[in-house]
């Protein structure tokens, strides 16, 4: 066993965020909060997908997810490719049947297109967890705005105003967040009671 005791390690040196990346990621989670765009388009959405879009000719998508994450967005695109093939009217099992094709491939294209932006902010030089805690810094204080919105809902009718969040119709031409409140459940920007139950 040889022993060098003159040889100095250098710790790796650490790269710092691109601007661009820091901006993607606070604008993701801000987005997540946001309302439709247009008609069954969110915030969120456009964001993901459309940032995406922008960032495949520079490369570094796949920076920093290893061969796991790789076989999981492989899975997801199976899953996907099934989707399309249910939506235009091949019934590939007999317990499911054709569905809309722009949900259905969001469901599952969605996951994988943000695991792809995380990989995307990795390679511009976040660590897993300086990704996570600014996104939680962030978050929390959305939360809190949120919250503040809900509370607010108790004294003043917000509907008009976080009509344009809340998005998708439920039974009689209302909202499902409309709907809940009438059950006292009030989830702010959130339209169905239960994300809002998720994110807090």
């Amino acid at each position: 066993m040889i022993v060098c005791r003159d040889v100095a390690v250098s710790p790796p040196t650490k790269v710092a965020p691109t601007l661009t990346s820091t901006v993607w990621l606070r604008l993701a989670v801000v987005a997540g909060f946001g309302p439709y765009v247009v008609s069954g388009i969110r915030a969120e959405q456009v964001v993901v997908y459309g940032g995406l879009l922008l960032c495949i000719p520079f490369g570094g998508m796949f920076h920093g997810l290893g061969p796991r994450h790789l076989m999981v967005a492989l899975a997801w695109t199976g899953f996907a490719l099934y989707v399309v093939l249910n939506s235009i009217g091949v019934t590939v099992s007999e317990n499911f049947f054709p569905g809309p094709l722009q949900a259905g491939v969001d469901n599952y294209v969605y996951p994988a297109a943000v695991l792809f932006m995380v990989g995307r902010w990795l390679a511009a030089g976040y660590t897993r967890q300086g990704a996570l805690d600014r996104f939680c810094r962030i978050f929390v204080v959305l939360m809190m705005i949120n919250g503040g919105l809900a509370v607010l809902g108790l004294a003043a009718d917000l509907s008009p105003i976080l009509a344009a969040f809340w998005g998708g119709e439920g039974l009689g031409g209302q909202s499902v967040a409309v709907l809940a409140t009438g059950n006292g459940r009030l989830s702010g920007v959130f339209n169905q009671p239960v994300e809002a139950g998720a994110a807090h």
